[in-house]
């Protein structure tokens, strides 16, 4: 339950940050294409943060290297779709209406492969706190992929 809150807790930040971030040592706002570029960096940090609970539960023993084999495939999935993500948004504000196509398409697969993972059962680890902790981390990148769309959508960078 403690990391559901934890979960909660940081979903509440985001949002509050993202409605009222402000540059440091600034009264100046961020601005959307920061709050995108901030959300996009905090989705690889968690998709990291699956990957570093994988390997420390094959490190530890929790789970064998061929067990632990489906979900970093399913990591390593959602890694290729948020490099491809970045290397669009890296091009700047001036992302062009196709460009804005081919992200909803790859969101639709970072959906796609982060609802597997939670829902196939292949997270299946014998340790449930590590299972709880790696759904929890899933979930948060797909929360945080919802929040770059939206923002995404609010500026008409994408339909």
């Amino acid at each position: 339950m403690r990391r559901k809150i934890s979960l909660a807790t940081v979903l509440a930040l985001v949002v509050i940050m993202a409605a009222c971030a402000h540059r440091q040592g600034t009264n100046v706002p961020v601005s959307p294409w920061e709050q995108v570029m901030t959300t996009n960096a905090q989705i690889a940090s968690a998709n990291n943060a699956i990957e570093q609970a994988i390997e420390n539960a094959v490190t530890s023993g929790v789970l064998t290297p061929v067990q632990a084999t489906p979900i970093i495939t399913g990591q390593a999935k959602l890694a290729a779709i948020d490099y491809q993500i970045t290397q669009i948004l890296n091009q700047g504000q001036g992302v062009s209406t196709s460009q804005g196509l081919q992200l909803t398409n790859l969101f639709a697969q970072f959906k796609a492969s982060g609802g597997y993972l939670v829902g196939s059962g292949v997270i299946g680890v014998k340790d449930a706190k590590t299972q709880q902790n790696v759904i929890a981390d899933v979930n948060l990148s797909l929360s945080l992929l919802n929040t770059l769309e939206t923002t995404l959508r609010s500026m008409g960078v994408i339909q």
